[in-house]
């Protein structure tokens, strides 16, 4: 049963109209401004009927305290007075009451507008109910879609994976709860890794859907394709068929040879690479650009080809990491990505990606994080090699 709060200092008032509504709703009573703040506080109120005219405390005050205070601001306030002044009315409406009841009132007026208020009351509960109920459910269709999203990914994620003498490292961490960041790295025959990183643009539900759709389509090409310039291009194809949303993924894709530390690296549109030197220097890695994928069909993307150093490392990363601002409006930068990482080529891939991420994080501070951050880190790591070349 709804409930409302009746507050007058003369008990007879309050007599009078708790006999004319208690077939409505329960009522509850209060002789004081302060007495009636106290039970306003305590009881789950759908209205109160406030006299203005009080010692101490008038209904004036009552009200803006009441609408001051997060736990009863939303209580509709209705003043019950013997002033009809249309300047004492435009001051309680100022102050946040719904409506204004002069005495001596009608029983049948007043009787009206109370049902009316606390229907009112009982329709805005049962849409707070709804949107909180579907709140919860969507808030559970996200998780179970972040963690499908998740599980496209290589189950080693974060932690770290070694594929003859090349350590892979990776991590995304998604700004919602599903995002447009990928990554992904296999096997495509017995010596050579498959890598590759993008950034689908826009964000949340959209993004998700291109990013499994273009996860998906690295996966099943890279296992029918050798030259990476055809996976880049059939990929890209697939991805502009029936593309009416404009979506587009910036991606690099690359193969690196397991003994040898060779390498071959295809850039659509993303940011550059750090190459990170074995004695402890860093410099992005110039590519030949190609496009964005999801735009032209007929794109190319040239490849280029070079080789990893025994203790060097191949760092991979996207926008979310050299934009991300901190509570001054400054950016984290492609300078301030090299800086971090310069002389850190000996810790080790997942040592990388850690390191990038708490970089950022102390960076951003209580800012927030805005886009989603997507680090891969590849180090080769052959020492016989390195003991030739010395020798």
């Amino acid at each position: 049963m709804q409930k409302i709060l009746v507050v007058d200092d003369a008990k007879p008032n309050i007599k009078i109209l708790a006999d004319l509504l208690s077939d409505q709703a329960q009522v509850l009573f209060a002789t004081s401004g302060q007495a009636a703040l106290q039970k306003a506080s305590e009881e789950e109120l759908d209205l109160i009927l406030l006299d203005v005219m009080m010692p101490e405390m008038d209904g004036y005050e009552v009200c803006e305290k009441l609408k001051a205070d997060s736990r009863t601001s939303q209580i509709p306030v209705v003043f019950v007075t013997g002033l009809a002044d249309e300047q004492d009315e435009e001051k309680g409406l100022r102050l946040g009451a719904i409506d204004y009841v002069t005495k001596p009132f009608k029983p049948a007026i007043v009787k009206a507008r109370v049902r009316n208020h606390l229907q009112a009351r009982q329709h805005q509960h049962d849409l707070e109910v709804a949107h909180a109920r579907l709140r919860e459910s969507l808030e559970k269709e996200m998780r179970i879609a972040h963690d499908i999203q998740m599980a496209m990914l290589p189950t080693k994620s974060g932690g770290g994976e070694s594929f003859g003498n090349v350590d892979v490292a990776a991590v995304l961490v998604p700004a919602r709860s599903v995002g447009g960041d990928l990554y992904n790295y296999f096997l495509v025959g017995p010596d050579r890794l498959f890598f590759a990183i993008g950034d689908v643009s826009d964000k949340g539900v959209p993004a998700a859907l291109f990013m499994v759709k273009t996860n998906t389509l690295l996966r099943g090409v890279a296992g029918t394709v050798d030259a990476l310039d055809t996976l880049m291009q059939r990929v890209n194809r697939e991805l502009c068929r029936d593309n009416d949303a404009c979506m587009f993924v910036t991606l690099i894709a690359g193969t690196i040879d397991l003994a040898t530390g060779e390498y071959e690296l295809s850039n659509g549109g993303h940011n550059l690479p750090v190459l990170m030197r074995a004695d402890g220097s860093c410099d992005y890695l110039e590519t030949l650009t190609g496009p964005a994928l999801g735009f032209d069909e007929s794109a190319e993307f040239p490849v280029m080809r070079s080789r990893l150093e025994p203790g060097e490392s191949l760092l991979l990363y996207t926008d979310g990491v050299t934009e991300a601002f901190n509570s001054r409006d400054e950016m984290f930068s492609d300078e301030r990505l090299v800086e971090v990482l310069a002389g850190k080529s000996s810790d080790g891939a997942t040592s990388a990606t850690r390191h990038i991420l708490s970089a950022v994080k102390d960076f951003a501070g209580d800012h927030g994080q805005s886009d989603d951050i997507t680090v891969v880190a590849l180090r080769y790591s052959d020492e016989s090699r390195a003991k030739r070349a010395v020798d």
